[in-house]
């Protein structure tokens, strides 16, 4: 199907994060050589994915993570912008699964996209000295001002915030198996019927303009019910199993192996 090494890049997604946990699952299960050798990258939500992937966490584990948050962000009536409501302490939960060598494995295999606070440019870094600095790095692609805190964290004596703000779909290198929740010019991603809808391209990332994005973005944000990002979940897998089988047939690819 392809003739060179392929990278995976993962769009910021909150918690819609679960769609690219089903895509990502499909791909393990069909072409299970990929993920244990590709460069892999994400902004925000989609860091944490990534850093799993390259990491060897398993995926039912962070699905899992994933749906905990969400069932709490659902106790209170602002969701996870409520005051009661700490998401710092659901990413510290699953920093856990973290090998202690987790650096290690992620070093020149994992990009995450970070915005400087400084100058609001993009940065992309792969290379990390401990465990703990490959966290703190992730906890900078993930913070939204307000709904994180006040407060940007630092990383190498640098202030960040989410990258999805300036690069929410970092590209490591090409060919490029591309993931996201939104429809747009991505190649696993959700396709309506619909084929008039006018694209917008914002932070790298291409995206459909229409109603049906409109409410993913909202439940990016708050998420839906439990039963809802299940259904999110599947429709991901079988997104990236029509993505396999339309680049090549069941007898020579990656839906055989």
């Amino acid at each position: 199907m392809y003739s060179r090494e392929v990278s995976v890049a993962l769009s910021g997604s909150g918690f819609l994060a679960l769609y690219e946990v089903g895509a990502l699952q499909c791909l393990q299960k069909q072409w299970p050589r990929l993920l244990q050798t590709a460069k892999v990258s994400g902004a925000s939500a989609g860091s944490l994915l990534a850093a799993c992937v390259v990491c060897d966490v398993p995926l039912d584990f962070v699905k899992g993570n994933f749906l905990e948050t969400a069932k709490e962000a659902q106790r209170w009536k602002l969701g996870p912008f409520s005051p009661k409501f700490n998401v710092s302490d659901y990413l510290n939960q699953g920093f856990e699964a973290l090998p202690p060598d987790a650096h290690l494995r992620a070093n020149n295999r994992l990009f995450v996209s970070l915005t400087r606070i400084k100058d609001g440019q993009n940065v992309i870094i792969s290379n990390w000295t401990s465990r703990e600095e490959l966290i703190q790095c992730l906890l900078c692609s993930c913070f939204i001002p307000i709904f994180s805190g006040f407060r940007f964290p630092s990383f190498r004596g640098e202030r960040y915030m989410d990258g999805g703000f300036t690069n929410n779909l970092p590209i490591p290198c090409q060919p490029c198996i591309s993931i996201g929740p939104f429809e747009g010019k991505i190649d696993i991603c959700p396709r309506t019927k619909k084929q008039n809808s006018p694209y917008l391209t914002i932070a790298n990332e291409t995206v459909a303009v229409n109603a049906t994005n409109i409410l993913r973005f909202v439940q990016s944000l708050k998420p839906p019910p439990i039963e809802i990002l299940e259904d999110v979940y599947q429709e991901g897998y079988w997104d990236a199993y029509s993505f396999l089988k339309a680049k090549t047939s069941q007898k020579t690819g990656p839906l055989s192996a």
